[in-house]
């Protein structure tokens, strides 16, 4: 199996160590089951990247939409989702090394994952 590419855009970014998707669940219906929204989430988790990998998550995270391509929920493949928030968090400080350390990027918006 092919490893899975990160992309905002056409830029190529860093691989997470890991990856968890939610759907979002916007209430509950009579017989307790969940109703599920149209939108999704994809957090990835960093557990170290050099301040340009960083830099370059951290560039996208400005409010604005963007197509970003993710492996999908249900079959890994690598998809492009479009209207896609990216936020940046979480992150520890930088070591004398030029690392940062423990950084998450959330993903949200994405319709039809």
């Amino acid at each position: 199996m092919a490893a899975n590419v990160f992309k905002v855009g056409s830029t190529t970014m860093k691989d997470p160590i890991s990856w968890q998707w939610e759907d979002s669940q916007i209430d509950t219906s009579l017989n307790r089951k969940p109703v599920l929204g149209i939108y999704w989430k994809c957090t990835l988790s960093f557990n170290m990247m050099t301040i340009a990998q960083y830099s370059s998550w951290d560039s996208f995270d400005d409010g604005a939409s963007h197509s970003v391509q993710l492996p999908s929920p249900h079959s890994y493949a690598d998809t492009t989702y479009t209207g896609a928030f990216i936020r940046v968090k979480g992150a520890g400080g930088a070591g004398a090394n030029q690392f940062v350390y423990n950084a998450t990027v959330e993903i949200s918006g994405l319709v039809g994952a």
